[in-house]
């Protein structure tokens, strides 16, 4: 198999989070995907459009020896653009390096065809438009699985106030044709070839992606004194680890027993946030909340 290098060379790390399509903490299907959607944990998917493709998780099968849960791209109509990326946080890691991108994929039906490419923004998200390209030629996509690797040379002379808050984004792109796309296993290391696909524990890969985005495991519920009157009272909610920054948190009221509900956020930071209850004496609530710190 491809990756029994790592019967005698451990398998270097993945630079990128969930490149096994492992965790999708805010749904498994995905349409209307527009320009930047996250589907899949730190993977955003994108349609020129916005109605022509949609996302969703694929069913479990073997890839290269391995039970594997790949994404699903579904193309509905021709297109003018359309893929999946990732930002990795710390681009400046990969200057001056030599890197490789690999991955497995598969269509439907037919021959298509799509690429891969890196790029480079700044901290505000502007693509600082690199001397060289590192996209790689188009890449036949059959019915069976195949293995793809690209290896660039980061060599760009990139200055010290552009490497400041750099980041880099690896694309699979250009998936135009009418027909579904699985991509399964991606991976981005240092070097020069492919040295296997690495062990991957749940539990740190979720919090990994929990470092960008999280969500609460169960209905936070809490209960109002019996003081009489109105009130107010204040719930901190502590997320599962650090975030990456200070989180746009979202909550949701799923009960209010009869007139309490979440009605305020304060205090926000990337270790907790506070949140305001207000009802009636003896009242309580649930409800759910999401915290989005994404690049």
């Amino acid at each position: 198999t491809v990756d029994s290098i790592s019967d005698t060379v451990p398998p270097k790390p993945n630079l990128l989070i969930n490149g096994g399509f492992d965790i999708w903490q805010r749904g498994t299907s995905f349409s209307a995907l527009g320009l930047n959607t996250y589907t899949a944990d730190r993977w955003i998917a994108y349609d020129d459009a916005g109605t022509n493709a949609t996302v969703s998780q694929g069913s479990s099968e073997d890839v290269n020896g391995l039970l594997t849960t790949p994404l699903k791209y579904e193309r509905h109509t021709l297109s003018t653009s359309g893929g999946i990326t990732q930002r990795i946080e710390k681009g400046d890691d990969l200057y001056n390096k030599t890197v490789t991108l690999s991955f497995w994929a598969k269509a439907a039906s037919g021959v298509s065809s799509l690429r891969l490419d890196i790029l480079f923004k700044d901290s505000s998200y502007n693509a600082l438009n690199p001397a060289n390209t590192y996209a790689s030629a188009s890449l036949a996509v059959t019915t069976s699985w195949q293995f793809f690797t690209h290896t660039v040379v980061i060599d760009e002379s990139f200055t010290e106030a552009q490497r400041e808050g750099m980041m880099a984004q690896v694309y699979i792109k250009d998936m135009l044709d009418i027909n579904t796309y699985y991509i399964a296993q991606v991976k981005l290391e240092e070097g020069s070839t492919f040295t296997g696909w690495p062990h991957v524990d749940p539990t740190t890969e979720l919090a990994k992606c929990q470092r960008f985005y999280s969500k609460s495991g169960v209905v936070e519920t809490y209960g109002l004194s019996n003081n009489s009157g109105t009130q107010v009272q204040r719930q901190t909610v502590k997320f599962p680890v650090t975030m990456r920054a200070n989180p746009q948190f979202t909550y949701f009221n799923t009960f209010n027993s009869p007139t309490a509900a979440a009605q305020a956020v304060g205090n926000v930071s990337p270790q907790s946030v506070v949140v305001a209850i207000g009802g009636n004496s003896g009242d309580h609530v649930e409800y759910t909340w999401t915290a989005d710190a994404e690049l």
